[in-house]
């Protein structure tokens, strides 16, 4: 008997919990990436989503030249740092201040990589941040009334 009762508990508590749950809105950054839902977003699709936060989209713009200048930065380190390697692997006399200059681009490529992460990470956190009061601003009310049927439960927005 203590069986079936504390199983039949198990099954009543993880439905409700299972009903309970909604599609979350929340949007997340994982590496370079947006997603919301577990789908990937690109930039444009993320500045259309955020449009209504105008904090949110100065945030992600910032975050977009961030990126940009990170990208160009580690290029132009990477060339000038791999091209003397080239030259001294190959056996000529490599241009160490070739690559001392690339080196100094990709310390400045990774600076920029981390204001485009937390220009993104605060553009998120607002959008997300709206989300969040707008569900909190929800206001339903349950009520328990008896109606010709029996006991009812009545949900109004």
């Amino acid at each position: 008997m203590n069986k079936a009762l504390i199983t039949f508990i198990i099954l009543i508590t993880t439905f409700g919990c299972v009903q309970s749950q909604i599609k979350s809105d929340s949007l997340v950054k994982i590496k370079n990436a947006f997603f919301m839902d577990g789908k990937p977003l690109t930039y444009k699709q993320v500045v259309e989503l955020v449009k209504d936060y105008p904090e949110a989209v100065r945030a992600l713009k910032k975050a977009k030249a961030n990126h940009d200048a990170a990208i160009a930065f580690g290029y132009i380190g990477g060339f000038f740092l791999g091209y003397p390697l080239g030259q001294a692997i190959a056996g000529g006399e490599p241009a160490w201040a070739l690559a001392g200059a690339g080196a100094g681009s990709l310390l400045i490529a990774l600076l920029f990589q981390i204001a485009y992460n937390m220009q993104a990470k605060k553009a998120i956190r607002i959008y997300n941040s709206g989300l969040n009061q707008l569900s909190l601003n929800y206001n339903a009310s349950v009520n328990f009334c008896i109606t010709m049927n029996g006991l009812s439960v009545i949900m109004n927005k």
